[in-house]
């Protein structure tokens, strides 16, 4: 029989809830942290054309829990993405999936890093 607080509840489902949340939080720091990287990767891999706003123009969007979106916000007249031309344009200069190939294993190593017995 499991033990249950004053007002009702029942302490495994509330120690799971706990746990659920901690994990939760957890993740989703971790998955910052990589899209940080990430990003910071980006930035330093992306060619430097005449005005340089490609390569500041990375962005992560984190709107949701748990999900995290590095992007470039810079747009070509055409509305194109900059980064869009530079990987597959006729004048093409590939970075962005050299770069997340050669970033995979840290990415991978910075999630797994998830520890329970860390508080923040």
């Amino acid at each position: 029989m499991t033990k249950t607080f004053k007002d009702g509840t029942n302490v495994i489902n509330e120690v799971l809830y706990n746990l659920t949340l901690e994990v939760q939080n957890k993740t989703n720091d971790k998955l910052g942290e990589a899209a940080e990287y990430l990003q910071k990767r980006l930035e330093n891999e992306t060619p430097i054309g005449e005005t340089g706003l490609t390569k500041k123009s990375w962005v992560t969007y984190d709107k949701y829990k748990n999900v995290k979106y590095v992007y470039n916000l810079r747009r070509a007249k055409n509305g194109i993405p900059v980064v869009n031309l530079l990987e597959y344009g006729n004048h093409k200069k590939p970075f962005m999936r050299k770069v997340f190939k050669n970033s995979q294993s840290k990415i991978t190593q910075i999630v797994n890093s998830i520890s329970m017995e860390d508080k923040k």
